[in-house]
């Protein structure tokens, strides 16, 4: 089987996992920067990774997820909010509309450090009236989020990676 990984990263978060994903992998494994993506049809499984905007893929992952037809994809991501959380939720079901056209072989996400310049948004007087405010408990959350993705979640994501592979 071959497979491919394709990252999109904005703050490194995602690349982390990715490089960590095909340095731990003993299978025929190729990675590749979505910047400059492979062509899907070269590939049996495709592993797409990348960071969360505004509930879905990022831009350039969304790009080049339009161009995948009949093909067996998985996902991990990294996100400021907790993997468990209703926003990743979100993720999930906003990623299988998106791949309505492969097969949809679930996802691993975990959090990593939000952008500065977002943070730095989060802390506007526009964006505090927003439905985004800078709660306690969101500023809470955002400080944890910067240790991560810590060596567990790589781990849980080699783990992931092993089982879409193993059933597949």
């Amino acid at each position: 089987m071959k497979i491919a990984i394709v990252y999109s990263s904005r703050t490194g978060n995602t690349e982390k996992v990715a490089k960590y994903l095909y340095e731990k992998s003993t299978e025929n494994v190729e990675i590749f920067d979505v910047k400059n993506p492979p062509s899907s049809s070269d590939f049996d499984l495709i592993f797409i990774g990348f960071w969360v905007f505004k509930a879905t893929v990022d831009p350039r992952m969304a790009k080049y997820i339009e161009t995948l037809k009949n093909k067996n994809v998985a996902f991990f991501a990294t996100l400021g909010a907790y993997p468990d959380s209703e926003h990743a939720e979100k993720v999930k079901k906003n990623l299988e509309e998106l791949l309505s056209e492969n097969k949809y072989l679930g996802g691993f996400l975990c959090q990593g450090k939000v952008d500065s310049a977002i943070k730095k948004l989060h802390g506007t007087k526009a964006y505090s009236s927003s439905k985004h405010p800078m709660t306690p408990e969101r500023i809470e959350r955002l400080r944890k989020a910067e240790s991560h993705p810590d060596e567990k979640d790589l781990e849980n994501g080699f783990e992931f990676m092993q089982n879409v592979i193993k059933n597949n």
